[in-house]
């Protein structure tokens, strides 16, 4: 189980960064995280067919990918792309609501449920 937590987290860091850096205009680096993301995410398949995971781990590791996502791929997009670390810009809709509404106790409280999720599935 926690190989599949590092791998999810490892996932989510690698499409942060990777966008980041096609932002910046490095194509290479983009594209070969982007591999790096495909060989995790099968890595992840051979760990549960070998393992068996019952419906109930699956879940929460949908829980945890998810609020991991919503917590931290913006802050790891922006530092390296080079933006302020709480930037939102205006092209997509959820740009615009977290700019709006100031949905950043959501992003705390994603990391707080990612936190949450990883006990209890090591407990």
């Amino acid at each position: 189980m926690t190989a599949i937590i590092i791998i999810l987290t490892l996932i989510l860091i690698s499409d942060a960064v990777g966008d980041g850096q096609r932002t910046r205009g490095n194509q290479v680096i983009h594209h070969f995280l982007e591999g790096v993301m495909i060989a995790l995410f099968f890595a992840i398949i051979v760990i549960v067919n070998y393992n068996m995971l019952s419906g109930f781990e699956l879940r929460w590791l949908l829980v945890y990918y998810l609020s991991l996502r919503l917590a931290g791929f913006d802050l790891i997009y922006n530092i390296t792309a080079g933006n302020k670390w709480n930037y939102f810009g205006n092209s997509s809709l959820y740009d615009r609501l977290m700019k709006t509404y100031s949905f950043q106790f959501f992003k705390v409280l994603a990391l707080i449920t990612a936190v949450c999720s990883i006990i209890r599935l090591v407990n």
